[in-house]
């Protein structure tokens, strides 16, 4: 019993101990009150706390089972995605889809949200070193750290095949890069013609990448090389995706089934979109293709937290599902 205590707790069992003393305080003075006068209440609070110590545990012991089998299922569906080839791992800060989305036709690729789970990213890289075929995307962030993030572009952005960032995000990277004007350029104005230029900036620089995704509170847009097997219509369709996608949870709060899709198809585009995608038009040419879709306007959200993942992933999804079946 105390070895199961030890393990669940390790070193916390002291905090808790003295914590539950607290808690049974004023249980104990009201018995020590009522039944005698003396100061033995003290040794009871002792006592009480030692015995909730050891019967503490108990009360999370299913909480702790589950987690331990959601992180065993984790390390299995890894596994089982290495000899099947239906996995794409998307690491470093993307958000899960939910599992209904996951049901949608051409939608059947495993995605997973390895930021803040213990999955050993040294064990996905090996299995992305030995299937070639396994699209990786990089979800940028903001990173204050100079030196962080260029290791980050360094190392990473330079193995991925599609990286997702905000225009802030963009101007960082460009500004590693040494592009320090277009960088101002975009922190100071967020020109959608600055941004697309970025855009081709990083396809030139790094050969890996595929497609390079923009998103802002206006629009999302894609910025591939004119190879790209995709047709602009196809790279629209995957952009308009998952603008569906953040207007029904930022509609919902959540989505729980493929029929909440609905909702956020309701959802009309913002004000701005036609301007928006006449502008992303014209500066379409024979080296690179360019789609946007505008964002879809929620007026009362119930939750605008990691919807920028949301659409970010959806996107990605999508675009790989289109991709494999033109493979097929």
């Amino acid at each position: 019993m105390f070895n199961k205590i030890l393990n669940i707790y390790q070193f916390k069992t002291i905090k808790i101990f003295l914590l539950n003393i607290v808690i049974f305080s004023p249980f104990i003075i009201s018995v020590y009150l009522f039944y005698t006068s003396s100061h033995h209440y003290i040794w009871l609070m002792i006592v009480g706390g030692a015995i909730s110590t050891i019967i503490y545990p108990y009360f999370y012991e299913k909480e702790i089972r589950k987690n331990r089998l959601a992180e065993s299922t984790l390390k299995n569906e890894v596994h089982q995605a290495y000899h099947t080839n239906r996995l794409e791992i998307s690491c470093f800060n993307l958000k899960t889809l939910p599992n209904s989305l996951l049901k949608i036709p051409n939608l059947q690729e495993v995605y997973l949200h390895h930021a803040s789970s213990k999955f050993d990213f040294n064990q996905a890289f090996l299995i992305l070193s030995k299937n070639k075929n396994i699209k990786t995307h990089l979800e940028f962030a903001s990173i204050s750290n100079v030196e962080i993030r260029k290791m980050v572009v360094d190392y990473i952005l330079s193995s991925v095949e599609s990286v997702g960032m905000d225009e802030t995000e963009i101007a960082n990277v460009l500004h590693i890069l040494g592009y320090d004007d277009l960088s101002r350029k975009i922190l100071k104005d967020s020109l959608i013609e600055d941004v697309i230029e970025g855009a081709k900036i990083l396809l030139n620089k790094f050969k890996n990448l595929e497609v390079v995704q923009i998103h802002t509170i206006y629009y999302i847009l894609f910025v591939c090389r004119a190879d790209n097997p995709l047709s602009k219509e196809e790279l629209e369709e995957c952009l308009e995706f998952s603008t569906i996608l953040a207007s029904t949870k930022a509609k919902l709060g959540n989505i729980k089934a493929i029929d909440d899709l609905y909702e956020g198809l309701k959802v009309p585009h913002n004000k701005y979109g036609d301007l928006l995608k006449e502008i992303a038009d014209k500066l379409n040419d024979d080296n690179y293709k360019i789609a946007l879709s505008p964002s879809r306007y929620v007026e009362k959200p119930k939750s605008t937290v990691g919807l920028g993942d949301t659409i970010s992933s959806g996107a990605f999804v999508y675009y790989v599902s289109l991709l494999k079946k033109k493979d097929n």
